[in-house]
């Protein structure tokens, strides 16, 4: 599932268009680099801090702490809020 997301970290935000998945307990963003992908960043869903969905602009936002780091996954298309609040706020 492809999708839109912010990580801020010391006052600093990167945004991103990645690729998630979620599975064994953990959530994969594999963020898109031209052609390439960057080195994913894997969330262990058992360590998550914090998580909620909150409204945005009228879409759905899934925020969650992890690592000292908050993390923004976007709504983007189709299916998107349905995966992640199924996989994310379900656990």
């Amino acid at each position: 599932m492809n999708t839109y997301f912010a990580i801020i970290f010391h006052n600093q935000t990167q945004y991103g268009y990645a690729n998630i998945e979620i599975t064994n307990q953990l959530l994969s963003l594999k963020q898109y680099l031209g052609f390439q992908w960057k080195r994913p960043i894997q969330i262990n869903l058992s360590q998550i801090d914090q998580i909620e969905s909150r409204n945005f602009l009228g879409a759905t936002t899934i925020n969650l702490k992890y690592q000292d780091k908050t993390y923004i996954l976007f709504e983007n298309g189709l299916g998107v809020k349905e995966y992640l609040t199924d996989k994310l706020l379900k656990t």
